[in-house]
């Protein structure tokens, strides 16, 4: 290597030969990290052996300027005399230019280097062999090696390497030129350009700590003459150190000299600059520039004295080299380095990465995002507002990134999770699969070391609506997290305390419905019991109940939560509130007088109506006080149904399993059915008359839904007995011909319809009579449309029910009779599907029902339908897609995430007759608003459908093709073409957002062929001669099209006319917005490969998204003669002005 140096050195026409022999030679060195092919640096560490060559034949470009200098002083000493000559050398200008020619020289070869290996990694050459070199490799261990050595005393050149590399990775970025070779070029800086960045600061912010080292530039213009001093001396401390090293390794004498190099052009600009200042301070003659210029002349002869001691230094003959004096030259070279032009790099390669992330290629934000993040590791402080934005990129892979760059910075900074939290939390509905996931991570490290209380509080929250997402990983790992957060393992007893605190908070915050919140936290009592922390939901209710008794002298107490607290504990484990429990939670169950008390009983009763089961009978004490408590609230009913409905529940809970005495049942349920009959209603009864009525029917209702009396009665001949007071049938059935009589009475029907619902329940075979069917088509002919809600209500009510049936093995062992299908009773297993069969009609109407309770009960049942499996994916689609337009975003929603359901389930099933479906969505915008319009503030109605689809391409070309087939029409057919569908089309065409460019091209191609293909029908409009008055209404007139042919009504010509100037508009409108040619979209070719189509649809921004129709007056229909001659002229005028027939027919 030395006798290559030499070389190097000696013969510099010869050097860029020597370098491409090198470089072409690189496909046959190893870039494994063996030991022959490493170099080792004196601290102990490695580089690869190709870089310790590359770096010391560019220092070899210096070697023996030394020798030339001081050869040149010496010459220069031996011609001056005591008469002036007019050839004498001025030393000073030969010395800049011996640098600069030094400097040049070097930049020239590293030029040469970089740019072969940048030009190779970067190449787009289409396959390769093996025998190809892997240039990439090797830049990635050579760019490496210069960042692990940069501001090394021994390898100056590392920084002249990184300078160049820097200059030639910014340019394709800034480029805004597109192609292949410049977007392989992007993607190579992109890889390099953050460690780079993050190297040069991590040495900035290190320089700039307190008591650093200041710069020549610095101390020029602060005129400090001890830093000039100090900086001096460590020049000196790097300068020894190589010289001493030189003695044993000729290397360190190139890096000697390139190091002296760079210090002597330093210190000529630092002169010149001094010279300039003086001589400005000298004009001012002020005394504040005297003594500024009275150290910077001490400054300027400090520099010249060290200038000209630079090259006549010590040679060290007796030191020697110790490890002390390395690290002390490592420290001194990185202090001298502060001002150098690397350092100054920094920042256009921030404001490089930060300018690229607004590229339309998706994978250049994602490597820009990731290339900032090793800069953030470094300073967090550059993580600012042009970072967040990058969490809402259209691109999951982009916010993959930003969430872990975010993440890093967030998690290391637990101060500020208070001001980027925000932006985190908004991605846990994130349709990025990988984004969700690192988001839940995220949020559990935030837990984890934030002190802010209500960030806590809302990262459980967050969780808890993740646990309800449709994919099983994210659920998975949402249960665990949430679970980690409020029992971690080894929790002490604290710990759990402070999971009770944290538990009521929660339920405070939260947001979302009582149901998700009840599962989420029986998820994790059961993920508990499965991971060996069984007790520590029990622990939880003891906590619980001891706040409950600590608070009761605290007047600002939450009782209420902490009850919510323990009944949703309970919902998963009703074991865990034993009677003591109960006991003491007795204790808060007082007669209600405000609507918080009654709430606060309804916790109560539904905790006592889930743990009853589970007591022993011993608990008779428990029993008869809840009796006691209970008795009252029933015979004087207060706070409506709600509240009758837990109060009823947990009497009969304590009558079934604890007392199993049915004597104050049954004389209460014999009292309600001789008040029924004794208070008949008829018209004009008062409210209070009715509101008795009602709550009489309903406590009838639950007791029937608790207590199976006729089983009991089958059993028991005293309760037998009590019944047949009442009536010989059958209980149930008794109750339930009551039930339907009221429904036709004058009354309101709010508890008639209730207590069917309840006897449903208990009795599922009741649901499937006639005389269901029949009260279930009244009421909605009727059109009552709240009475309509609550029939839908008791459905989804009912399928609800069924499922918890056979969830908890309620439903009875069938026999084999039933099995094989011969039994005489209904199999239980097909009443759900029965029901929704005989009632999905009046379910899809409802569905799209203007009614706001009906849509929403009719939803419900839907979500039910789909989520079971209880009818055909196609009966209830077309609904669903058409709520996906409805203008409350909570319904939309809904209707799209039943959207998604079913294609997961269904995908080849439900991706047919996309045009019928649309034109379904059509139909009910109709019954909404007389003018459809088919985007709202600039988005498609038809965007979520088109984003279920999105992820596979044949669908999506599929979905525009038929949509655009709307505007196909034909002239001899019976059937006028619909203007107002195909306007709302259009509007769908023009905003939906696509994919890729070959969906905009399908779609401008089949509006092209509709615009071309209509020559004959053009001709026909301009040449045919109607009569009529202005006033005329155009459905009532016929034309003749041709002298044989029949007459063909106006109407169906002038709507097609419309229809082919909606498909000019569009065509021409996605030209635009997407800056197409349409020659290129008329020749494409659908699903054969194209660069074009495999482009992003990236939109204009100056271009509106929305479709100007504003040039067609007309568009949404003609009714008048008078109008149909404005609309005639404006269409063919609108041809002529697009030329897309030529001049032929116009």
């Amino acid at each position: 290597m030395g006798c290559l140096r030499g070389i190097f050195a000696k013969y510099e026409d010869q050097r860029q030969w020597i370098i491409e022999e090198i470089l072409s030679a690189l496909g046959k060195i190893s870039t494994h990290n063996n030991v022959q092919s490493r170099f080792l640096l004196p601290d102990g560490s490695s580089i690869h052996a190709i870089s310790s060559l590359l770096l010391q034949l560019i220092q070899a470009s210096a070697f023996g300027v030394s020798a030339r200098i001081r050869k040149l002083r010496s010459s220069v000493m031996e011609t001056e005399g005591p008469a002036p000559q007019s050839n004498v050398i001025d030393t000073a200008e030969e010395e800049i230019r011996f640098c600069a020619d030094i400097t040049e020289s070097s930049l020239k070869s590293v030029r040469i280097v970089a740019g072969y290996l940048v030009q190779k990694s970067a190449s787009t050459k289409p396959s390769k062999t093996t025998h190809d070199t892997d240039y990439k490799a090797i830049l990635d261990v050579f760019v490496n090696d210069l960042l692990a050595v940069l501001y090394r005393p021994e390898w100056p050149a590392a920084s002249l390497f990184l300078s160049v590399l820097s200059r030639l990775m910014m340019s394709p970025l800034e480029d805004s030129k597109t192609g292949v070779e410049l977007s392989a070029a992007r993607n190579i800086a992109l890889d390099y350009l953050g460690n780079i960045a993050a190297r040069i600061r991590s040495f900035d912010l290190a320089m700039q700590c307190e008591g650093a080292q200041s710069s020549l530039v610095e101390i020029i213009s602060s005129a400090d003459v001890a830093a000039a001093s100090n900086l001096m001396r460590d020049q000196i401390t790097v300068q020894t150190y190589l010289a001493v090293s030189a003695k044993d390794d000729g290397m360190f004498a190139s890096s000697l000299d390139m190091t002296c190099v760079v210090w002597a052009q330093e210190l000529q600009a630092a002169i010149q600059k001094i010279t300039t200042v003086t001589d400005l301070l000298a004009a001012e003659k002020t005394d504040d520039g005297e003594i500024t210029q009275q150290r910077l002349t001490i400054i300027a002869q400090q520099s010249r004295s060290a200038l000209q001691n630079l090259w006549t230094r010590d040679e060290g003959l007796f030191e020697i080299n110790n490890p002390k004096q390395s690290e002390a030259a490592a420290r001194a070279s990185v202090t001298c380095s502060r001002g150098r032009s690397l350092q100054s790099a920094y920042d256009p390669i921030l404001h490089a990465l930060v300018a690229i992330m607004d590229t339309p290629v998706v994978a250049l934000r994602s490597k820009a995002i990731r290339a900032l993040s090793s800069i953030v590791t470094v300073d967090p402080g550059v993580l600012g507002l042009a970072f967040i934005n990058r969490l809402s990129d259209s691109s999951p892979a982009v916010r993959d990134a930003s969430v872990e760059l975010v993440g890093k910075y967030v998690v290391r900074s637990p101060a500020l999770a208070t001001d980027y939290y925000p932006h985190i939390a908004l991605r846990v509905s994130d349709s990025g699969l990988a984004v969700r996931k690192r988001v839940i991570k995220l949020l559990r490290d935030i837990f984890m070391t934030t002190n802010t209380p209500q960030i806590k509080v809302d990262v459980c929250c967050k969780i808890i609506l993740m646990m309800g997402d449709q994919d099983q990983s994210v659920k998975e790992l949402a249960t665990k997290t949430l679970t980690d957060m409020f029992y971690p393992m080894g929790a002490t007893s604290t710990a759990l305390g402070d999971a009770a605190a944290l538990l009521v908070e929660v339920i405070n915050e939260y947001k979302g419905s009582n149901a998700s919140l009840e599962a989420s936290l029986q998820i994790v009592v059961e993920e508990c019991a499965a991971t060996g922390r069984p007790d520590h939901s029990v622990q939880t209710v003891d906590r619980l109940v001891g706040r409950l008794l600590d608070g009761t002298e605290q007047a600002d107490f939450d009782f209420m939560s902490h009850i919510r607290a323990i009944l949703l504990l309970c919902a998963g484990q009703p074991s865990i509130i034993d009677a003591s429990k109960a006991a003491i939670l007795l204790t808060y169950l007082r007669p209600a007088t405000t609507s918080d008390q009654h709430a606060s009983n309804d916790l109560l009763l539904r905790i006592f109506q889930r743990s009853i089961p589970g007591m022993p009978r011993s608990a008779s004490t428990f029993a008869a006080d809840l009796q006691a408590a209970l008795m009252p609230m029933i015979g004087k009913p207060s706070g409506g149904f709600q509240t009758m409905r837990e109060v009823v529940g947990c009497f009969c809970a304590v009558t079934n399993h604890l007392t199993r005495d049915y004597t104050k049942l049954l004389k209460l349920l014999r009292a309600c059915n001789v008040r029924s009959m004794q208070k008949p209603l008829s018209e004009g009864c008062s409210s209070q008359i009715q509101t008795q009525a009602g709550m009489t029917m309903y406590i009838t209702a639950r007791i029937l839904e608790h207590c199976d009396l006729d089983a009991v009665a089958s059993n028991d001949p005293n309760v037998r007995q009590e019944l047949g007071t009442i009536s010989d049938r059958p209980i149930s059935e008794y109750f339930y011909d009551m039930f339907l009589s009221h429904s036709k009475m004058p009354m309101s029907q709010v508890a008639p319809t209730t207590c069917l619902g309840c006897v449903f329940h208990a009795y599922p075979a009741l649901i499937l009579r006639n005389e269901t069917s029949e009260w279930i088509g009244d009421i909605f002919a009727a059109k009552d449309m709240d009475n309509c809600a609550r029939v839908l209500g008791v459905i989804h009510g009912f399928l609800a029910s069924e499922v918890e049936r056979k969830t908890s093995g309620a439903l009875h062992k069938r026999n084999m009779q039933a099995l094989i299908g011969s039994a005489a009773e209904i199999s239980e297993s097909g009443i759900s599907t029965a029901v929704v069969q005989r009632n999905i009609q009046f379910i899809l109407n409802g569905a799209t029902s203007q009614h706001f309770a009906t849509q929403v009960a009719a939803l419900d049942v839907l979500s039910f339908i789909v989520n079971q499996g209880l009818s055909h994916p196609l009966q209830c689609l077309p609904i669903i897609i058409s709520m996906e337009t409805c203008e409350d975003p909570a319904i939309a929603d809904r209707a799209l995430s039943l959207h998604y359901i079913l294609h997961g389930k269904h995908s080849t099933l439900i991706n047919v007759r996309f045009l019928d479906f649309a034109k379904g969505t059509y139909g009910y915008q109709k019954t909404i608003t007389s003018e459809v319009s088919g985007h709202r503030n600039g988005t498609a109605l038809l965007a979520g459908w088109y984003d279920v689809i999105n992820e596979k391409r044949a669908l999506r070309n599929e979905f525009v093709r038929a949509l655009a087939r709307a505007f196909h029409f034909e002239l001899s057919g019976d059937c006028i073409p619909d203007v107002g569908l195909v306007l709302y089309l259009a509007d769908n065409l023009a905003t939906l957002e696509y994919k890729l460019l070959e969906e905009v091209m399908i779609v401008i191609q089949q509006l092209g062929s509709v615009v071309s293909d209509c020559t004959q029908f053009v001709s026909t409009l301009e040449t045919m001669s109607v009569e009529g008055e202005a006033t005329d209404l155009v459905k009532d007139l016929d034309v003749s099209i041709h002298e044989t042919s029949d007459e063909t009504r106006l109407e169906h010509l002038v709507n097609s006319s419309i229809i082919v100037g909606l498909a000019l508009l569009t065509k021409n409108h996605l030209l635009d917005l997407y800056g197409l040619a349409e020659d290129k979209c008329t020749k494409y070719v659908i699903g054969k490969k194209s660069a074009l189509g495999d482009k992003p649809a990236v939109r204009r921004s100056h271009v509106s998204v929305p479709l100007d129709v504003g040039c067609m007056p007309w568009v949404r229909g003609v009714r008048t003669f008078g109008e149909f001659g404005q609309q005639r002229a404006t269409f063919l005028r609108m041809l002529q002005e697009d030329g897309s027939l030529g001049d032929t027919n116009l």
